[in-house]
């Protein structure tokens, strides 16, 4: 591989012209990041609705799964199960979101593709639970994540932004 001068005592920089496959960072438009950061705003939400829950509110199904709200409604409240179960189930959902969130800020199509898939199901089980407004925060949420997954097939911006422009003229 073709390396680059450096400063004395500095690890040379290595150019890499097979990608295979892959982008990199830098390659991957504004907006395909942008979509993918909702993912991240899904676990901020997620988190955000364990707290609700651990301290009792009734808040939490706004902010949450349609799969822990399933998990209301058929367990028990006074049983506690019902507490512990949706904790343990918001945690692993929202790995899995995590995990999702950074493949996609890559530019992976199969991120995004799988990420929307597993919320849209979500957002039809709140919807058979009858919880419209958490439907509705869904779909919001869903667009967002779609309008990365649309901007991927549309080749990165290749001139720098007038604010990038303005700091290096400064």
């Amino acid at each position: 591989m073709p390396t680059t001068r450096t400063a004395p005592g500095a690890a040379p920089a290595r150019v890499n012209s097979d990608h295979g496959g892959f982008e990199s960072k830098a390659e991957v438009s504004v907006r395909v990041r942008q979509g993918a950061h909702w993912f991240f705003w899904i676990v901020a939400a997620v988190s955000l609705n364990s707290v609700f829950t651990i301290m009792g509110s009734h808040i939490h199904r706004f902010t949450g799964f349609g799969v822990t709200a399933m998990i209301d409604d058929r367990l028990a409240q006074p049983s506690g199960i019902s507490t512990a179960m949706q904790l343990i189930v918001s945690g692993w959902l929202a790995g899995g979101f995590l995990f999702l969130g950074c493949f996609a800020a890559e530019g992976r199509k199969w991120a995004f593709a799988v990420g929307m898939a597993a919320y849209a199901v979500d957002g039809a089980l709140l919807v058979a639970a009858g919880d419209y407004l958490s439907a509705a925060f869904h779909a919001c949420m869903w667009y967002a994540i779609y309008r990365g997954f649309a901007a991927l097939g549309q080749p990165a911006s290749s001139k720098p932004s007038d604010v990038a422009s303005a700091a290096h003229a400064g």
